[in-house]
């Protein structure tokens, strides 16, 4: 009897085991990853020629600013700085009121060498590859020796500042 019971019992599963495989139904999906090319800048500090005297001799002056530069991996990219005063062939313009002060930008620790400029006050001063760690840039500013303009830099007893606001793109 045990054995009837074996066989039939064996019997049982292949028959059920040839229905499940004779008619299957299936489906599949996929399994993905993507990684995005991205870039951050931030900037330490800015550009700070610091402060002059008055007078209506000509100066000249070289400060620094560090880019901070953080693309993923791989991601090729160009540095660019914007200044809302282009100062044509000259560079760009601080201003304070109707007067200016022309300086440059260069990248590294290079004054005289490579400006960083275009007529448009828009310039390409760098270009790279991501990498793990990201990268610093240097940024040189110079005044270049100027003539004071009429009746001097400032007024006397105060300080008179002169500015310019210089934007930093990161294409990619």
């Amino acid at each position: 009897m045990f054995k009837k019971v074996a066989l039939a019992a064996l019997l049982a599963a292949v028959v059920s085991t040839t229905a499940e495989a004779a008619n299957p139904a299936t489906s599949s999906f996929n399994v993905t990853a993507s990684f995005a090319q991205t870039c951050s800048v931030n900037t330490t500090g800015g550009v700070d020629f610091g402060t002059f005297g008055t007078t209506n001799a000509a100066i000249n002056s070289i400060a620094f600013a560090t880019l901070n530069i953080n693309c993923s991996q791989g991601t090729p990219y160009v540095v660019k700085l914007i200044s809302t005063t282009p100062g044509g062939a000259t560079g760009f313009n601080m201003v304070n009121g109707l007067n200016q002060l022309s300086y440059k930008l260069f990248p590294g620790f290079q004054p005289n060498v490579n400006p960083a400029f275009s007529s448009a006050g828009l310039s390409n001063i760098a270009n790279g590859t991501g990498s793990a760690g990201g990268t610093q840039l240097l940024i040189s500013g110079e005044i270049q020796s100027q003539a004071a303009p009429a009746g001097g830099w400032g007024t006397a007893g105060s300080t008179t500042p002169y500015s310019d606001t210089v934007s930093v793109e990161v294409s990619y």
